[in-house]
C-alpha cells in the first residue's frame, strides 16, 4: 500500500508539474508575441528620409496601404483559429451550420469547365488523319487530265459515343449488397495509425484476388462483352481467374477505352461497370509496386480495399463483397490494436523517466512515433476536432523522443 501511494504521489506531482510549465510556457509566448510586434518609427525632425532605403527600387517598396493593413492584423492567439469540422457521406462533404448539415458547394472558378471535363472524358487522345490526296495520273501525251470523276469527299473521323455528362457513381447507388457488406463503412479512429506493411500488402493481394474471380465468374456466364465470335475476351476466361490482369492497359485491352453495350451486367450500366473496374488500378499498382508510405497508412489500404469490394458489389459477387469486408475489419481491428497501445502507454510517458525504451514496439509504431518526434509541428493543428485525441499521440512521440536522444 506504500509503494502505491509513493507512485501516485509521484504521478500527481508530475502532473502537477506540467500544467505549471504549460502556464509559464503560455506566458513567455505572449510576451515574445509582444516583444515581436513591429513599433511604428517617428522619423526624426528636420531628417531628410531617402525615398529609396537600402538602395531598394521604389517600386519594390510596400505601400502605405499595405503597411497600414500589416499593422491591423491581429498578432499571435488574437486570431480565431476555429475550424468548422466537414463531415463526408458518400463522398460528398457536408458541414454543419445551426446544426443542420449543409452540402459543401465550390466557387465556379473552382469547378471543372467544358473543355476540362471533355478532356477526363477522352482516356486516350483522337487522332485525326488528314486525307491523302488523290494522285493524278498522266495520259499518253505528256499532258494533265482531269481525272474521269471528282473524288468523293473524305468522311469525318467517327468519334466513340459519349457517356452521359453525368454518370451515377457507384456512391450513389442504393444497392441492398452494398448496404449489407457495409460498403462504405470507412476506417475512420480520428487518428492515422500505421499498420504492419506486410500484413497490409497481404490483404491488397486476397482483395485483389477475389476481384479476378469475380471478373473471371461474370465473365464465364457471358457478361463483361463476352461475345460468342471469340475474340480477346474469351481467350481471356480460358485458364482462370490469376490470369485476368487489373492494370489500366490491360483492363482497357478488353473493356474498351469507352463504355459500350456490352458491359452491362446485373442490372447496372456500362457506365458503371466500366468505373468500377478502372477503379481499381491503384490497387494493382499498391501490389505490383509497394511502398511503405502507402502501405503503412491503414486508411489510404482501407480506401483500396473498398474499391475492390465496390467490383464485388455492382457484378452482383455476395461472397466476394462479404469476404473482403472481412479483410477490413481485420485491418481495422490492426489499427485498433496500435491505437490501444498508444493509450496504454499514455499516462506511462507523463513520468519523469518513463521507460519507454524497455518496451517492445512493433516497427509501424517506431517509425510513427519517430516521425513525430522529429517533425512535430506537421502534426500540429491538423484536426483541431481531434485535438483530446492527438495530444495522446503526441505526448508518448515526445517521451520517445526524448528517451531515444538520452539513449544516445
Amino acid at each position: 500500500m506504500k509503494l502505491i501511494n509513493e507512485r501516485s504521489e509521484r504521478l500527481t506531482k508530475a502532473i502537477k508539474r506540467i500544467e505549471e510549465l504549460e502556464k509559464e510556457n503560455k506566458r513567455l509566448r505572449v510576451e515574445v508575441t509582444t516583444l515581436r510586434t513591429p513599433k511604428p518609427k517617428t522619423p526624426a525632425s528636420g531628417s531628410v528620409k531617402s525615398p529609396s532605403p537600402k538602395g531598394i527600387p521604389s517600386y519594390a517598396q510596400s505601400t502605405a496601404s499595405s503597411r497600414n493593413k500589416e499593422k491591423s492584423e491581429p498578432q499571435g492567439e488574437e486570431k480565431d483559429a476555429r475550424k468548422i469540422p466537414i463531415i463526408r457521406v458518400d463522398e460528398i462533404p457536408y458541414s454543419y451550420k445551426d446544426g443542420v448539415p449543409m452540402k459543401q458547394f465550390y466557387p465556379r472558378y473552382m469547378k471543372s469547365t467544358a473543355s476540362s471535363i471533355e478532356h477526363q472524358r477522352h482516356l486516350f487522345p483522337v487522332y485525326f488523319r488528314k486525307p491523302k490526296p488523290q494522285a493524278i495520273k498522266k495520259d499518253g501525251w505528256g499532258s494533265w487530265s482531269s481525272p474521269p470523276h471528282s473524288p468523293p469527299p473524305p468522311k469525318e473521323a467517327e468519334l466513340p459515343p459519349t457517356p452521359p455528362r453525368s454518370p451515377t457513381p457507384i456512391s450513389d447507388l442504393e444497392d441492398d449488397l452494398g448496404t449489407k457488406s457495409r460498403l462504405y463503412d470507412n476506417l475512420d479512429l480520428g487518428v492515422r495509425m500505421q499498420t504492419d506493411t506486410k500484413t497490409n500488402l497481404g490483404y491488397l493481394r486476397k482483395a485483389a484476388e477475389i476481384v479476378q474471380k469475380s471478373i473471371f465468374d461474370v465473365g464465364n456466364s457471358g457478361g463483361l462483352g463476352q461475345t460468342d465470335k471469340g475474340g480477346l475476351s474469351v481467350r481471356l476466361y480460358a485458364d482462370g481467374p490469376h490470369l485476368i490482369r487489373l492494370g489500366r492497359d490491360e483492363l482497357m485491352s478488353w473493356i474498351g477505352r469507352y463504355p459500350h453495350p456490352g458491359l452491362a451486367y446485373n442490372g447496372r450500366s456500362e457506365y458503371t461497370i466500366h468505373a468500377a473496374l478502372l477503379d481499381v488500378v491503384p490497387l494493382r499498382n499498391a501490389i505490383s509496386h509497394p511502398s511503405a508510405w502507402e502501405l503503412l497508412d491503414s486508411e489510404y489500404v482501407d480506401g483500396l480495399m473498398r474499391r475492390a469490394q465496390g467490383v464485388t458489389v455492382v457484378l452482383g459477387d455476395e461472397n466476394g463483397a462479404m469476404e473482403i469486408r472481412t479483410i477490413r475489419d481485420s485491418l481495422r481491428d490492426d489499427a485498433n490494436r496500435a491505437w490501444q497501445m498508444v493509450k496504454d502507454i499514455y499516462w506511462l510517458s507523463l513520468l519523469p523517466q518513463p521507460g519507454l525504451d524497455n518496451l517492445d514496439f512493433p516497427y509501424h509504431l517506431r517509425d510513427q512515433l519517430s516521425t513525430m518526434a522529429r517533425n512535430p509541428e506537421r502534426y500540429e493543428g491538423l484536426n483541431k476536432e481531434y485535438e483530446l485525441l492527438h495530444k495522446e499521440l503526441v505526448a508518448v512521440a515526445a517521451a520517445w523522443g526524448n528517451t531515444r536522444r538520452m539513449a544516445t
